[in-house]
């Protein structure tokens, strides 16, 4: 038994278009972006990765991470004293402390080479850094040199200022 015939179909049909084609002329005409304002667009400026500012005397210096050992090291004339004689290998923070009268600097060397260093470090100052360090023997020192008024040098280091220090 056939209760619709083809037209009434075509008129069922006819009418879901048209409730399809309201409900979208609906949400357009509710869509609440003004049509005359053009849509953003962001464009990358060739020239700001094509010609990158470099520093020629930067060395990069990785984070070496969170400390396993802490050492205080004072530093006064003519003497440098570390907290510890020897830390285990990892990453050793030197907490320079500037307790004399001059400014004095703490250089971390391994067979006279300077791995890192504190430099300047004024009368009364704390300045920290971290350096990860392997076994070994180390040399913790002031490596300023100063010329007095009257010309001759001052060299911190020949005054005493160094000391070994043991990573194990």
């Amino acid at each position: 038994m056939n209760f619709c015939s083809s037209s009434s179909l075509n008129a069922l049909r006819l009418g879901a278009l048209a409730i399809v084609a309201l409900g979208g002329a609906i949400l357009v005409a509710c869509d609440d972006s003004d049509a005359s304002e053009p849509e953003a667009t962001a464009v990358a400026d060739p020239e700001a990765e094509a010609h990158p500012t470099v520093d020629p005397n930067a060395t990069p210096t990785p984070d070496p991470g969170p400390a396993t050992s802490t050492v205080k090291v004072d530093l006064t004339e003519w003497s440098v004293s570390p907290s510890k004689g020897s830390v285990a290998a990892g990453v050793i923070q030197f907490i320079a402390d500037n307790t004399g009268g001059e400014t004095h600097e703490l250089a971390i060397l391994k067979d006279g080479e300077v791995l890192a260093e504190i430099e300047g470090l004024s009368a009364g100052h704390v300045q920290a850094m971290r350096i990860r360090l392997e076994p070994g023997a180390y040399e913790l020192a002031c490596l300023i040199v100063e010329t007095e008024p009257d010309g001759t040098k001052e060299d911190h280091h020949e005054l005493g200022m160094h000391t070994k220090f043991e990573v194990r």
